[in-house]
């Protein structure tokens, strides 16, 4: 698989992993009732560390997950 194909995988991915983190962050601040990550600088610095890490992990798995059950695969 070349590079552009990679990259194309990956920009395809991108946004629904965007919107996991988010939701996920927003729902957790909910549940919990915390203030919202945007209510403050200290917490909108822990949504970037989290994200750093989060939406490569989440990119990853969504990209296993479309080539496991994409129709030409079966």
């Amino acid at each position: 698989m070349s590079v552009s194909e990679r990259i194309r995988q990956i920009l395809k991915v991108l946004p629904t992993a965007i919107v996991l983190w988010l939701g996920s962050r927003v729902l957790f601040d909910f549940i919990t009732r915390k203030p919202m990550f945007w209510s403050s600088k200290e917490a909108m610095a822990e949504m970037a560390w989290n994200g750093a890490l989060f939406v490569p992990v989440m990119v990853f798995i969504l990209i296993l997950a479309v080539h496991k059950y994409k129709p030409e695969a079966k």
